[in-house]
């Protein structure tokens, strides 16, 4: 896991005017017991469920529970609370997309819970047990994908899927296609709109990406690890 949070940090240092990692502190490690750097910060959940539980004059067990996670942020304004939650996901959303997109070391379990706002304003990342890696070629196709998927370019993004290695050999990238078009671009209110459409393309990727897993179940998708892990992450901060 050291050498994790190390090589997390050289790979992504274009990342280190707003991203921090745990140093590993060697000195007091052992080969069994690892000691990590004590990070201070605010956890965007426990700052969402301030701004949820603030306004209800009656609570559930569980908002109660949320309530007690989040009450030392209750001398916050709401708008100060707010405005740390949207830096926190808009840093987490730009940084999960420079390690898929940029760097290729991707941190491999990116939930909020992982995820620390630091009193100087940086993005924290915590829990390096795993990194996940991801080659220039299915980089390029990540690209690729986003591009076509926002321009409604079905058969285009089914051969996206091909290159990043998703589609089984014996996928009918026709019925795919097929599927793809009628999925996000079907019905009097798509998920995905074409420029062409007004208003630029709309893209919002919980929905999107709950559509993709539909979809990979159908067809039996392979979807890399690392790239199911930083959607997932994407659409947690987004939500």
């Amino acid at each position: 896991e050291a050498a994790n949070v190390l090589a997390f940090m050289d790979a992504n240092a274009a990342l280190a005017s707003f991203v921090r990692a745990p140093e590993p502190l060697v000195r007091w490690s052992t080969g069994k017991v690892l000691v990590l750097e004590w990070m201070e910060g605010d956890r965007l959940r426990d700052l969402t469920a301030s701004l949820r539980t603030s306004s209800r004059s009656t609570r559930s067990p569980s908002e109660a529970s949320e309530l007690v996670a989040s009450s030392k942020y209750m001398a916050l304004s709401e708008e100060e609370r707010k405005a740390r939650a949207l830096r926190m996901v808009a840093m987490g959303v730009e940084s999960s997309l420079a390690q898929l997109l940029g760097s290729g070391v991707v941190h491999a379990d990116p939930h909020p819970g992982n995820l620390l706002l630091a009193p100087t304003g940086e993005l924290v990342y915590l829990d390096f047990g795993l990194l996940g890696r991801v080659s220039r070629k299915h980089q390029r196709a990540m690209l690729a994908a986003v591009v076509h998927l926002a321009n409604c370019e079905w058969s285009l993004l089914t051969r996206d899927l091909a290159s990043l290695e998703a589609l089984p050999p014996y996928a009918d990238r026709m019925s795919v296609t097929a599927a793809l078009a009628e999925a996000l671009g079907g019905g009097p209110e798509p998920l995905v709109r074409p420029p062409s459409a007004g208003g630029g393309p709309a893209l919002a990727f919980g929905p999107v990406s709950n559509v993709l897993w539909d979809l990979a179940l159908r067809f039996r998708f392979r979807l890399l690890p690392s790239f199911t892990l930083v959607i997932r992450s994407l659409s947690t901060l987004e939500g």
